[in-house]
């Protein structure tokens, strides 16, 4: 399977090295060309994103809004005896392999399973701590926008427009298998209702690619990584450093307030690896930004 992920990977990387094959190569739908990842150029961690390659993969415990990867199967919903032995079944055979491995009585943890489900209020409770530790430790998550020009975005992640923001091959990136799974957020004002029967990797997938309509001003695309098949990753593990090629960064954006030093230190940046650098501007009388390229 490994062999034949590589021979398409390499494959796709022949399409996206040729701008003329580049054209024809299929594309999901609403997919942009190039994400972008708003950063403070005062922080030496975030200038690692371009002066390393270094892109950080962040558990949920540091995201700023606190429904983002936090929401919880809805075990609320088993309320009949049909549906709690539904549930209680369906788990015993989902751990059965567990089970015989590490030699357990099926009888005694059927047992334990009904008597934590007896009180269905505490057993969800239970069950958003455990999923909020396991999440933090297993997956990983870097958040883009598919614009450059949000004014909110500058103002919030590159420290108030003095900072700077990269444009990324999102084609690149997706298809390199260093990142996860790649895709665009939905915005809902509904909260998502996961069920219980619903599988782990599902209810994941639901839970980092949907967001609160409040956020949708971010315009996001993101990753997820997942790390429980290498024993997990601590918020500060080597494994959420993701060094990546050099062809994966297309621009560098100047935010439109900063200072001259840093402005110069970029563009050097910029003409020394042959990327494309443009300066953020204010458009004259509008609440608008736009953009002029200096190298």
């Amino acid at each position: 399977m490994e062999n034949k992920l590589s021979a398409a990977r390499k494959m796709a990387n022949l399409f996206l090295d040729n701008p003329f094959l580049r054209k024809f190569m299929p594309y999901p739908e609403n997919f942009p060309e190039v994400i972008y990842k708003y950063r403070n150029w005062r922080d030496e961690t975030h200038q690692k994103l371009l002066t390393h390659n270094e892109l950080y993969m962040s558990p949920a415990k540091f995201f700023n809004d606190p429904y983002d990867l936090k929401i919880y199967k809805n075990f609320l919903s088993l309320d009949t005896p049909e549906k709690i032995r539904k549930y209680i079944d369906t788990a015993m055979k989902k751990h059965a392999d567990w089970i015989k491995r590490e030699k357990k009585n099926p009888i005694a943890q059927r047992k334990i399973l009904e008597s934590r489900v007896s009180n269905i209020l505490k057993y969800q409770v239970r069950s958003e701590v455990i999923e909020d530790i396991y999440n933090n430790d297993n997956f990983g998550t870097a958040c883009f926008s598919k614009e450059w020009k949000s004014i909110l975005m500058w103002a919030h992640y590159s420290d108030n427009h003095k900072g700077y923001c990269l444009g990324f091959d999102e084609a690149r990136m997706r298809i390199s298998g260093l990142f996860g799974k790649g895709g665009n957020v939905t915005y809902t004002s509904d909260y998502p209702n996961i069920s219980p029967f619903e599988s782990d990797y599902n209810a994941q997938v639901i839970r980092t690619f949907i967001k609160s309509d409040l956020w949708k001003y971010e315009n996001e695309y993101r990753f997820m990584n997942i790390y429980f098949d290498s024993g997990g990753a601590e918020y500060n593990s080597p494994k959420r450093i993701i060094k990546f090629p050099d062809n994966f960064i297309k621009e560098i954006l100047l935010g439109a307030s900063m200072p001259e030093k840093d402005r110069d230190m970029l563009i050097g940046i910029g003409k020394e690896r042959k990327i494309s650098v443009f300066q953020v501007e204010k458009v004259p009388f509008a609440f608008e930004l736009d953009r002029h390229q200096v190298v």
